[in-house]
């Protein structure tokens, strides 16, 4: 019986400073676990790769918008730093999907909410500083 190798498995390797290389020719591959070996490729197989923590995300934007806003302020926002990062994301997640045949062509919508995207950044932004003081 072949070997079904997982996400929590590569990522332990990769952790304890194992090669990634020894892994059984033969085994099966998560979809998960094939994602993060590409990702480390090109890599260093002993550096941990980089988790939703420690990726240091661009500020989210000060000031709260509606759809009343001046079309300016509207525009500097889809176009910031901040966003892009989420566009990316939302790329890197719809390319996932359709690499695992979870979708077809333009099957669905990934959708994210900027709000409390703003909210959660800047929610996790005041905790981290009222522990170090």
């Amino acid at each position: 019986m072949k070997q079904v190798i997982s996400l929590k498995d590569v990522e332990e390797m990769v952790r304890k400073g194992k090669d990634i290389s020894v892994l059984p020719g033969d085994a099966l591959l998560t979809p998960s676990a094939r994602d993060f070996l590409r990702d480390l490729d090109g890599k260093a197989s002993s550096r941990p790769a980089a988790t939703a923590l420690s990726v240091k995300e661009p500020p989210a934007p000060p000031k709260t918008l509606s759809s009343k806003s001046p079309k300016h302020e509207l525009e500097a926002l889809f176009n910031s730093a901040w966003c892009e990062s989420l566009k990316e994301q939302i790329c890197d997640i719809g390319k996932r999907l359709w690499s695992r045949a979870y979708v077809d062509g333009n099957g669905g919508n990934i959708p994210i909410c900027a709000w409390w995207t703003s909210k959660a950044i800047r929610f996790s932004a005041q905790r981290s500083a009222r522990a170090k003081s």
